[in-house]
Order: structure tokens, then sequence, then C-alpha cells
């Protein structure tokens, strides 16, 4: 079974998480970010969009998640902090 950190993760069919240190024979992976809006999991090289918002930058599986935060981050906000961990 893979550690957590070697897991890829598939959104809309394509790859998220980039396999780094492959010359070092290591599989690691980018760091990755939840979409405030919809919860996916995105990297920043795979982020459809990024905004910051109070000096933290959040990242976005699609440019309509991106452009719901943007209309109200605080609603988005304030969702992620009332689901338990």
């Amino acid at each position: 079974m893979l550690e957590n950190s070697q897991k890829f993760l598939y959104s809309r069919h394509r790859l998220i998480g980039e396999p780094l240190n492959l010359l070092k024979g290591e599989i690691t992976m980018a760091q990755t970010y939840t979409d405030p809006v919809c919860a996916m999991k995105v990297t920043p090289a795979t982020a459809e969009g990024k905004s910051e918002y109070k000096g933290e930058d959040y990242y976005f599986c699609s440019v309509e998640c991106k452009i719901a935060f943007d209309r109200d981050p605080e609603r988005y906000i304030e969702q992620r902090e009332e689901i338990p961990a």
C-alpha cells in the first residue's frame, strides 16, 4: 500500500500531484491544497486559478470555483472552518 505522500489523485481525468526526486529513486508529491469551494485537492501546477485573500493563497480546480470564491471569500472560509478535521 502506498503512503499518503505517494498517492496520485485524479481529477477530470488529469493527474494531480507531481512525483519529485525521481533521480534519487524517491517518490514524493508536490504540495497539495484544498479548493475552498468544492474541496477538491489541487497543486499549484495543476490549479486552474489562484487567489490571495488576507495574506493566504487559495488554489482552485476550475475558473468557476475561483469566481465563486472571489465574489464572497468569507463564505467559503467560514465553511472550511466549520468542517471537522
